[in-house]
Order: structure tokens, then C-alpha cells, then sequence
């Protein structure tokens, strides 16, 4: 990448970073950066976590009680200067009610995201991506038990692959890495596609030790540049955390099928 779309992309990462997780913006951009060098990935993790400290500052600004009402109640109290100058001062309260109730708005929309959510964000676009770009194995077979004895040899806790259902058949897996932390990684394929099942411990990524699976969609551009939706299900169990990522929902285990 030349220094002018180098340049370009950390602009567009810095406007990025503070969108919520799961704004489609926020993930297209979150796709480049993570085909990018490790610098560049650096970087966007850093405003990431610039971001969610900004949220948890602003989670503690209230406004001074009757602020507002004071302000609304200013033009009617203040003295009568002429049309034009009330005016004015009517112009300046309501921007600076809108001001003090925007920020209120904007903290509670916009900067919604709590930590947590930040990181599990994190983790489902990289999962994402290594679902499309790499699906190798380096242990193939179609046991489940023989897969996660292979991989807890590399991996410094106990490999468990979940319970996914007879729709879908395990291929294989690897030991890889999701921001740094290390992973277990099985393949599955059915009818219509693969899955890919990422299982981390929670504590390397801050997380709490159990969270309801939740469901969402991860748009990916693909070598060719087209981008594909992909199915990913977020779940955490006694500490134990997965990601499931699917080409096409047909392939959701049916304990998910609801969520």
C-alpha cells in the first residue's frame, strides 16, 4: 500500500474507531486494517481501546441537576433588550440545552458499547476473517475426542469442541491465535458451506466467564473483492469462549436457530 492510501486508511480507522460495534463502516474497515501489517493492526487496536476509555469517561458526566430547566427558563428571566437581542439569548440556550441533551444522547446511542462488547467485536471480525482467508488443518479427522486431545498438546488449556448438531461434520482444526491469544480452531462442512469454531479462555481477552450466545452477521470481502455476509454466533461457558462463524445461516446448529 502506497503512503497516500496508507495515510488515507489510518484517517478513516481514527473515524472508525468511535462508530459501535457492529456498524457495517466500522467492520469494512476493521476488515482492511486486518489485511494489513501488523503496525497498521496495532494501531487500530489502540484506537479501539482509545475509544472505549472515552465511553467509560463520558458514562460518568451527568449534567448539574436543573441545568436544563435553568437554561430553558433563562430568555424569560433575563432583561428585555430589544427583540433581536432576546432572540439571541433564546438561541443560545436552546444550543445549549440541545448541547447538554446531546451529549446525553450521544452516550447513551451512539457510545453505547461497553467494554465487553468492544471485545468480543474485536474477536468476531478477526474470527471472520480467518474463516475466509484461512481454512487450513493441520490435524484432519472426523473425531471430535481425537481433535481435542491433538490440539491441547499446543494449546496451554483443554481443547472441548461444543455440541453442534448432526447437520454439520468436523473436517479438522488447527491451534491458531485471535489478538495474540491462543485458540483452538475446528473446520465443519454441510450442505450449503463450512463453519469454522474458535474456542478461547475469556480471561486472555478480559471477559466475563459466562455470556448468552448472541448472534449476529459480519460482512467480509473475499480475495475477489465481493463481500460476503457470514452468520457468527458469540457464546461464553464456565470461562470457556466461542466464536462460530457460518457461510449461510442454513448451517446454524439448531440451538441457535432462534436467537
Amino acid at each position: 500500500m502506497d503512503e497516500t492510501r496508507h495515510g488515507d486508511l489510518r484517517e478513516r480507522m481514527a473515524e472508525a474507531s468511535s462508530l459501535p460495534a457492529g456498524d457495517p463502516e466500522r467492520a469494512a474497515i476493521e476488515a482492511r486494517v486486518l489485511d494489513q501489517p501488523g503496525e497498521l493492526r496495532d494501531a487500530w487496536y489502540a484506537l479501539l481501546d482509545e475509544a472505549a476509555a472515552t465511553r467509560e469517561a463520558l458514562a460518568d458526566v451527568r449534567p448539574p441537576i436543573g441545568l436544563v430547566d435553568r437554561l430553558l427558563e433563562a430568555p424569560d428571566r433575563a432583561p428585555r433588550r430589544g427583540l433581536l437581542g432576546w432572540r439571541r439569548l433564546a438561541v443560545a440556550a436552546a444550543l445549549l440545552v440541545a448541547a447538554v441533551l446531546g451529549a446525553a444522547v450521544l452516550n447513551s446511542m451512539v457510545l453505547a458499547p461497553s467494554e465487553t462488547e468492544t471485545r468480543l467485536a474485536r474477536l468476531t471480525t478477526a474470527a471472520t476473517h480467518e474463516h475466509v482467508f484461512d481454512r487450513h488443518v493441520s490435524v484432519e479427522t472426523g473425531d471430535v475426542t481425537a481433535l481435542d486431545t491433538a490440539l491441547g498438546d499446543g494449546l496451554p488449556f483443554a481443547a472441548s469442541c461444543p455440541d453442534l448438531g448432526d447437520a454439520i461434520t468436523l473436517r479438522g482444526g488447527r491451534c491458531c491465535q485471535l489478538d495474540g491469544k491462543p485458540v483452538a480452531y475446528s473446520l465443519w462442512r454441510g450442505e450449503s458451506g463450512h463453519c469454522s469454531v474458535f474456542q478461547f479462555r475469556a480471561a486472555d481477552h478480559g471477559l466475563p466467564t459466562d455470556a448468552a450466545p448472541t448472534r449476529s452477521t459480519v460482512a467480509i470481502p473475499d480475495d475477489h473483492g465481493r463481500t460476503r455476509t457470514h452468520e457468527v454466533v458469540v457464546w461464553i461457558e464456565d470461562g470457556r469462549g466461542f466464536i462460530l462463524v457460518a457461510d449461510d445461516r442454513r448451517l446454524l446448529p439448531a440451538r441457535f436457530a432462534n436467537l
